[in-house]
């Protein structure tokens, strides 16, 4: 539990959200200025806000396997780029994330993602996921740990900018051994 909370920490300050205006334990949804809001994966539609529904339609895009439907909440300027800056992953833009992933989308079935947490800035435009990804591959079960956050639109209405901080020891050893089948493949 206490790595949970120093890794939020690490990360929420990484992106410029401040730790100590998080909610406090005794009332997670809100904060004292109004500004970030704690989310179960629970929350019904009806209840999000027009933030949270954007990022979240990036999450039921990637859960939809249609590489349409993931890039349908972006803006025409958003870029994603991957973290921690050892994978050594170049910030994509829309053109070059669409070729890009549409050669991983075939090694991959079933793929899910699933959102533990959701806290949003609505200051910031900014909504931060805790998600765990799962999939079915040809070397065996996928299943990686990710914090996504989603920075929108002043009207948040789209997606400009991710950044995706992945469990790297996990993401190098599992895509190194993919990558040593696909070759065995050809």
């Amino acid at each position: 539990m206490y790595i949970r909370y120093f890794l939020s920490f690490v990360l929420l300050s990484y992106w410029g959200i401040s730790f100590f205006s998080l909610a406090s334990p005794h009332n997670p949804s809100e904060d004292p200025q109004g500004q970030l809001h704690h989310h179960s994966p629970a929350m019904a539609a009806e209840e999000q806000s027009p933030l949270l529904a954007t990022a979240i339609s990036l999450i039921d895009g990637y859960n939809s396997w249609s590489m349409d439907a993931i890039m349908a909440p972006r803006a025409p300027n958003c870029t994603q780029k991957v973290y921690p800056l050892r994978l050594d992953r170049p910030a994509m833009g829309n053109d070059e994330y669409r070729q890009y992933f549409v050669g991983v989308m075939d090694q991959f079935k079933d793929y899910h993602l699933e959102i533990l947490e959701a806290t949003e800035d609505t200051k910031q435009h900014r909504v931060v996921f805790h998600l765990q990804g799962t999939a079915k591959t040809a070397i065996g079960d996928y299943a990686n740990e990710f914090f996504v956050s989603t920075q929108m639109t002043e009207d948040d209405g789209r997606i400009v900018e991710i950044k995706e901080f992945v469990d790297s020891g996990y993401s190098m050893e599992f895509f190194a051994k993919l990558r040593a089948y696909m070759a065995g493949q050809s």
